[in-house]
């Protein structure tokens, strides 16, 4: 007999971080295990929360430990190629203190490479998906929480 679990469909969900440094430029990462920049962040496991997720995330490959994420969209993503549908959080966080910002150390087993980038040229070197999601929120109210289809404001 399967469970009620079982009969639903599952999709994967994945939680990202807008980190600012005092200049107002974006912190990117370039993963080593797929081509494209991204924002610090990753796959929310079985069991975890995306905040959780976010948090464990961006301290396991940075070394850096947010404060005060703060839920910026929800964007559901339409299967796609090798990738079935999914959902996609962003979170902006607090700016990483000097001290902070000190201590932050590249996890070499999944990232390649890290820059601080103007949100415009972070723009240019995001993957599509995460581009336009920024695109969307930088036309938003800075405390709005927006929901997204594939990085648009959705139709109702």
């Amino acid at each position: 007999m399967s469970s009620l679990d079982d009969r639903f469909p599952k999709k994967r969900i994945s939680a990202g971080a807008l980190i600012r440094n005092g200049a107002g430029e974006l912190l990117i990462v370039k993963p080593n295990y797929r081509d494209g920049w991204l924002l610090p962040g990753g796959i929310v496991e079985a069991g975890e929360s995306p905040q959780r997720a976010l948090l464990r995330e961006v301290e396991e490959e940075l070394n850096l430990r947010l404060r005060a994420p703060r839920l910026r969209c929800v964007d559901y993503l339409r299967a796609s190629g090798d990738y079935g549908e999914s959902l996609h959080l962003l979170f902006a966080c607090a700016a990483p203190s000097e001290a902070e910002l000190a201590q932050l150390r590249m996890d070499a087993d999944e990232l390649d490479e890290w820059r601080w980038s103007a949100p415009d040229a972070a723009q240019a070197l995001l993957v599509p998906s995460i581009a336009a999601r920024l695109r969307t929120l930088a036309r938003a109210a800075p405390e709005a929480v927006l929901y997204l289809e594939n990085g648009n404001a959705a139709e109702a």
